[in-house]
């Protein structure tokens, strides 16, 4: 079924643009980082010849020009007097209305050579550097402050108006009807992927409050005639088009999401790789390490890897082990080494050998070369890597046979079977561990697990009060405003926390005594350790009144609703 943004969310998004009264070269940005646009990465808007723009390029910017700021829907094919983008709005309701369109003198196909005109005559607060020999743009070293300072003011641009703006026409295919909080997340990682903005510019460019607004979905869209009654423009835009044939399809934009993105799109997996693409990385690079700080979710896949099963019901791993690395962790627990054993017959002491974990696991991999096999290393980063491994680092290059220092139990020499996986785990807030040895690096692939928001939104429950079912606070924006509030304190992403700090050990939903427990216990600890040498840092992440740990729990409930109530979410 094909769902919509409802027209509800549309007007309110053209009323919020009209009060922002954004320039339009914010708008020129967005287009350009959709095309690809960075520091180093050049966009060539130059064809054939000295005035010309290519082909690919301009079909590509019609079709970014209609998304952002077209208002005819894909039923209608007029030419002009088509582009409002959002800065336009609040000249749609004067005397001057054409002020309002992105170069009214233009029709749809002559506005990529108008967008590099546009470009080309910019004097003041540039935000790119225009190339004028080759007619190619890039961004500049100072872009981020220029458009701050200068075009957003010290602003954001609110993401649940710009979504709701920006996929104003679209039809999304969904198998069955949405919950606002799955059409929320699918819109949401749309448009992060349609403006290819990095996780830094998503940071400084957009206020992320579609968690607490979520868009619902609707089974009818607006259409382009509702959009221009409601901005007013209705009348203009018939007239300039009175000899223009106004209806039939309207081929220049795309305003589909396939139906394979939406399923993608659904996965709770927030900002991850989904548990397919893990899969699919470790059986194909052989040996990959999971990194994250605490609680996102690295021993829940290292446990999930071992556990999948094939299409026949099979394990994919006929056998796994786990161990863990640390401090003390050896060579010999490892590969192997000597003890000193007493002979039966003579009852003198000898010298014996034995073998380690991963030469048994190598062992037993080789006799099974059918069969795949999975060895688990958890907080690889704890051990000394160099000292652990030894002579056979060489191993993990795979083509290799590596020659033993010394014999163990009559085996000279060790190589890495292709149906032996290994798996690391690395936890990056630890800060009394080294980084990572570079032998080990360059060896692994690594995914980098990032804490999962949207799972909590969506799965784990805890209600605004015992009483009343109705409401229950969002726990994946109380964790994106405690990790918001941590890296503006301490400065560092690797001091967030993970999920499953708001997880319950035993299914789904909170009561209030052992939420109490965990926040009072498990969260304010961690969050005093990683501030442990700077005074006031604790308070300034999660409030004055929840720092100190507070007893009472009807003092706790009234402390955690006074700083988190508006993460709210309403059932009707």
């Amino acid at each position: 079924m094909d769902c919509f943004v409802k027209k509800e969310d549309v007007y309110s998004s053209i009323n919020y643009f009209k009060s922002e009264h954004h320039d339009e070269l914010l708008y020129m940005f967005l287009i350009l980082k959709h095309l690809g646009i960075s520091v180093e990465r050049e966009i060539n808007l130059a064809g054939s010849g000295e005035n010309k723009i290519s082909k690919a390029t301009k079909e590509e910017l019609i079709n970014t020009f209609e998304i952002i700021g077209g208002i005819r829907d894909n039923t209608e094919n007029f030419v002009n007097y088509t582009i409002v983008f959002p800065s336009g709005f609040v000249n749609c309701y004067g005397n001057n209305q054409k002020e309002a369109f992105y170069q009214p003198g233009s029709t749809l196909q002559n506005y990529p050579s108008r967008f590099k005109d546009t470009l080309k005559n910019v004097r003041r607060d540039k935000f790119f550097v225009y190339n004028e020999e080759s007619a190619s743009v890039k961004l500049s070293r100072d872009y981020d402050t220029v458009i701050s300072e200068a075009y957003l003011q010290g602003n954001k641009i609110s993401l649940k108006h710009l979504s709701a703006w920006i996929y104003r026409f679209f039809a999304l295919p969904f198998e069955k009807e949405p919950s606002s909080v799955e059409f929320t997340r699918v819109i949401k990682k749309a448009i992060n992927k349609y403006f290819r903005l990095t996780k830094k510019e998503f940071d400084w460019l957009i206020e992320d409050d579609l968690s607490l607004n979520l868009l619902s979905p609707a089974k009818d869209g607006i259409s382009g005639q509702e959009l221009r009654e409601h901005l007013e423009i209705s009348e203009l835009v018939t007239a300039a088009n009175k000899d223009v044939l106004s209806s039939g399809a309207n081929a220049s934009r795309d305003n589909r999401i396939s139906p394979q993105s939406i399923a993608k799109y659904l996965e709770i997996t927030g900002e991850n790789p989904s548990f397919s693409t893990i899969k699919k990385l470790l059986l194909g690079k052989k040996q990959i390490i999971l990194t994250g700080v605490p609680g996102v979710g690295k021993s829940y896949y290292s446990q999930r890897l071992i556990e999948e099963k094939d299409d026949y019901g099979n394990l994919i791993f006929e056998k796994s082990w786990t161990l863990q690395f640390h401090q003390n962790f050896t060579y010999e627990e490892f590969i192997g080494g000597e003890t000193i054993d007493t002979d039966p017959k003579t009852g003198n002491s000898i010298i014996s050998t034995f073998k380690g974990k991963l030469m048994k696991a190598i062992e037993e991999a080789e006799k099974n070369r059918d069969k795949k096999f999975l060895f688990v290393i958890d907080e690889i980063n704890r051990g000394n890597i160099s000292s652990i491994f030894g002579e056979t680092i060489i191993l993990l290059d795979r083509e290799y046979k590596v020659e033993l220092s010394k014999s163990i139990e009559g085996v000279n020499e060790l190589r890495l079977p292709d149906n032996l996986y290994l798996l690391g785990t690395m936890n990056t807030s630890d800060r009394n561990i080294a980084f990572l040895d570079l032998a080990i690096r360059r060896r692994f692939g690594f995914v980098e697990l990032q804490p999962n928001s949207d799972y909590l939104s969506e799965a784990i429950v805890l209600p605004m009060n015992d009483f009343n079912s109705l409401g229950k606070y969002n726990l994946g924006a109380i964790l994106d405003n405690i990790n918001k509030n941590i890296v503006r304190v301490l400065g560092d992403e690797n001091l967030k926390l993970g999920q499953s700090y708001f997880i319950p050990s035993n299914g789904f939903e909170w009561n209030w005594e052992e939420f109490q427990n965990q926040f009072n216990y498990v969260i304010l600890p961690t969050i005093k350790e990683y501030s442990y040498t700077r005074n006031g840092v604790a308070e300034m992440v999660v409030g004055d009144q929840l720092v100190d740990g507070i007893q009472d729990i009807d003092l706790f409930k009234d402390a955690f609703y006074s700083r988190f109530s508006e993460m709210i979410m309403w059932q009707s």
